[in-house]
């Protein structure tokens, strides 16, 4: 369905040729309105399944955000936000060290510390400082292979290995990476002084046309979002496309419901004097 066969649909729907009530701008205009009556309409529907799949398109999930301040500008960091759903926050805890490294040509590479440290397998970390061997340098994830030794992977799955050049280096700084699932807080919940968020348990709020992330000191978030519609029925010079697809962005179903609220919007402006009389006159205008 391109932007023309929507133009042409709505037109057939309301049982007459709506050029003589409104241009094409300003069906554009109606027909933006009744995209996002349609998007709110459905997100506020409770049905799960039902809403993801008709507004797949407008789901955003694990968007990586870099903080500034605590905080993310929606308008100059998410402009196409739209409704909060998920966000996991990123801690870095103290810095410890790896006493060396090796790497046998085979597999991946090992890191070995002098003293118990308190990693496991899947800890993220964060390696720094590794001066003869760069390979080293990065964000890893651990697998617990003896009480001081461990292996690294590139992935959280632990299967894609990390190689080196060469089979031996001597000392590394390790942040460990904490993520944390957050739970959104309203103003009143601040009241409650023994549920206040932790880097363990973080929280987020959406305030100050911002997203705040609670306690201070996280590095990033990792977001999943509703955002504002990526394609809109648009016209040119009186036209409306006929060329893209709309159905590649947005399902069938998704258009027709969109359709019907803009019928839905043209009848109750008609029905109302005002409107009646302000038809007219565009009728008129637009003749």
């Amino acid at each position: 369905m391109t932007a023309k066969e929507f133009d042409d649909i709505f037109q057939i729907r309301i049982d007459k040729n709506y050029n003589a009530y409104q241009s094409p701008p300003q069906r554009q205009l109606l027909y933006k309105q009744a995209l996002y009556h349609t998007l709110e309409s459905i997100y506020r529907s409770g049905v799960d399944q039902e809403w993801t799949d008709e507004i797949r398109s407008m789901i955003k999930v694990e968007v990586p955000l870099t903080l500034s301040g605590n905080q993310i500008s929606i308008p100059t960091g998410l402009p196409d936000y739209g409704h909060y759903l998920f966000a996991r926050a990123e801690y870095k805890a103290n810095k410890r060290q790896f006493a060396s490294f090796t790497y046998s040509g085979t597999g991946t590479i090992q890191a070995y510390s002098q003293s118990v440290l308190p990693y496991r397998t899947g800890t993220k970390v964060e390696i720094a400082n590794v001066q003869e061997m760069p390979e080293a340098n990065g964000t890893f994830y651990l697998k617990l292979i003896g009480r001081t030794a461990w292996a690294i992977y590139a992935d959280e799955e632990l299967s894609v290995p990390v190689t080196a050049t060469v089979f031996t280096a001597t000392q590394g700084d390790a942040i460990e990476i904490q993520e944390n699932d957050c739970v959104i807080q309203f103003s009143d919940e601040k009241i409650q002084k023994l549920d206040s968020p932790t880097e363990r348990n973080p929280k987020i709020q959406i305030a100050d046309n911002a997203i705040k992330v609670y306690p201070s000191g996280a590095t990033r978030i990792y977001l999943d979002y509703i955002s504002n519609p990526p394609v809109f029925i648009t016209e040119t010079n009186g036209q409306f496309d006929n060329i893209f697809d709309l159905e590649t962005i947005y399902p069938a179903k998704f258009l027709y419901e969109v359709i019907g609220k803009a019928v839905e919007i043209f009848d109750t402006e008609r029905m109302d004097p005002r409107s009646f009389q302000q038809n007219v006159q565009l009728e008129k205008l637009n003749q």
